[in-house]
């Protein structure tokens, strides 16, 4: 026998010479293909067969070369046996032929292939049994396969993986569909198991952790599947839109439809205030505001905890929930402004709330007057603001009158503007140029008080002469006289003075009291003559 390798002859045996004598029907023999069947353990062949063709007569060396890499067209001249195995889901099955039997008179073999039971294939115008093939799988969207073999016979597997961001899924229920293996389903034909398609489904991510709430189911989340957000005790969704999260396929793996989902803090509504109102009412959720508006005469106290707009904010743990960053705005009285005075100071200025005192002062030159309050408080009325006391004014004022040397002002220290002072000289003085009373009022200047006159001066009374009445006389004039005046007297038309003198007479007021003033006499025919004297 010659051994051809690749169509080069590699050995030659010379351990049986002659012709082959072959098998009867009635006398059967083994002739087995691909393996050794010892009696002690059985030696397959690690590979496949094709194009097995046995010869009645050798071949040329340049004819198996020839014949090699073709199928040969038949009957051919010695051509005793040839399987093509032309079934190509029998192309890859180690091939066993147990028995081979030789009808003479059909110039056939019977040929029993020791193959698993209920395949069907086909040896020239001979039926006989082959391993069940499976239709080809295609890999999944998302993923790919590994097979045992490019065709699927009987028994081969695959095995499925997905991309990352995927996971099998299995149509039928299974729970692995990982590996799926090739089986006969008793009639010839080729199934699956497990069966069901097997696809690659998007896997989400967990969804992000929900502060103050919580996001179910917390994890294998698949295409197709729905997460819901829950917020604890005084928390609420930030859109009902947000509540419910769809698994879907972005196409380089699975997402969220929807990832803005916030549990955010509720807060009740805010406490009804005195003398105003809070718009919006009801329950307010974070970053809410209300605005709280005051009655008129009302305003609203501003501080930390007090005040307008209120905003609703995160208490956290603290509060389990929504507070109001102002909880506690109150209404209060508010007076406007104290009326201005002229010359005047207001402290505090501008408007005040109720309880506030507010103090009134004088500019320098004034002072308030005696009917003027010193301070006022801001109280509430019930519609509003208003103070306990008005008409506060400052007026001018005068500091004291200078003093006169011997005379006395009355009164003594400050007046007000519309007083006046006077001033009276002291026994034996007299007001200088002679007047009888001396008045000087307070007056405001703009700048305070000044007195309209200046201070008189007292001077010395001066010594005063009486003039007696004189007979059928003039005298003029006709009143007492001081030192160093003079009385003129003049005697009536008819009358004359006594001594003879002209008929008048001119007469001096001295200061010295034992002074005698001219005796004037009248002559029953010319007149009297009267003196008079200090």
């Amino acid at each position: 026998m010659k051994l051809y390798v690749n169509g080069v002859k590699s050995a030659v045996g010379y351990t049986q010479n002659g012709p082959i004598a072959w098998p009867t029907l009635n006398e059967p023999a083994e002739l087995t293909l691909g393996a050794w069947l010892g009696t002690k353990k059985q030696t397959y062949f690690n590979g496949m067969l094709d194009e097995v063709r046995i010869w009645s007569k050798p071949l040329p060396e340049a004819t198996i070369q020839g014949n090699m890499h073709k199928t040969l067209a038949v009957p051919q001249v010695g051509l005793a046996w040839y399987l093509r195995f032309d079934r190509s889901f029998c192309d890859e099955i180690n091939w066993v032929v147990s028995k081979v039997a030789y009808n003479p008179n059909k110039d056939e073999m019977d040929i029993v292939p020791r193959v698993p039971s209920g395949a069907d294939v086909e040896l020239m115008s001979v039926s006989w049994a082959c391993l069940a093939e499976c239709t080809p799988i295609v890999a999944p969207m998302h993923g790919s396969i590994i097979s045992s073999t490019s065709v699927m016979h009987q028994l081969d597997t695959i095995s499925f993986h997905c991309d990352s961001g995927y996971e099998l899924q299995c149509t039928d229920g299974s729970q692995d569909c990982s590996l799926i293996t090739c089986q006969n389903d008793g009639e010839g034909n080729g199934v699956y198991q497990p069966e069901g398609e097997v696809t690659c489904v998007g896997r989400c991510p967990a969804y992000p952790a929900v502060n103050n709430g919580q996001a179910s189911p917390v994890d294998h989340v698949l295409v197709g599947d729905t997460v819901e957000i829950t917020c604890n005790d005084g928390y609420t969704i930030n859109d009902p839109a947000n509540r419910f999260a769809t698994c879907i396929d972005g196409g380089r793996g699975a997402v969220y439809d929807k990832m803005a989902a916030a549990c955010i803090a509720t807060c009740k509504t805010y406490p009804a205030v005195a003398h105003g109102s809070v718009e919006p009412s009801g329950p307010m959720v974070q970053n809410d505001k209300v605005t709280i508006t005051c009655n008129t005469g009302y305003d609203l106290i501003q501080s930390k905890t007090s005040g307008s707009p209120a905003t609703c904010i995160d208490g956290g743990a603290k509060y389990g929930g929504g507070v109001y960053d102002k909880p506690a705005a109150e209404c209060r009285a508010k007076c406007a402004p104290y009326p201005a005075v002229d010359h005047g100071q207001i402290s505090p200025a501008g408007p005040v709330f109720a309880d506030t005192v507010v103090s009134i002062a004088c500019k320098g030159g004034f002072v308030l007057g005696p009917d003027s309050p010193r301070s006022a408080k801001c109280t509430d009325t019930g519609a509003g603001g208003n103070f306990d006391a008005f008409g506060a004014r400052c007026i001018a004022v005068c500091t004291a009158f200078p003093s006169v040397q011997h005379g006395t002002v009355s009164p003594a220290g400050e007046v007000h503007a519309g007083d006046t002072v006077s001033v009276v000289c002291n026994e034996g003085y007299e007001l200088k140029g002679g007047a009888n009373l001396f008045v000087a009022e307070c007056v405001d200047s703009g700048l305070g008080g000044e007195f309209n006159k200046g201070p008189p001066e007292c001077v010395e009374e001066p010594v005063y002469c009486h003039v007696p009445a004189v007979a059928n006389a003039y005298i003029s004039p006709n009143v007492d006289v001081k030192e160093g005046e003079t009385v003129t007297v003049t005697c009536h038309e008819g009358y004359g003075l006594e001594d003879g003198s002209p008929s008048a007479f001119v007469a001096n007021c001295l200061k010295d009291a034992n002074a005698v003033c001219p005796l004037l006499s009248h002559h029953h025919d010319h007149g009297y003559h009267q003196s008079f004297q200090d």
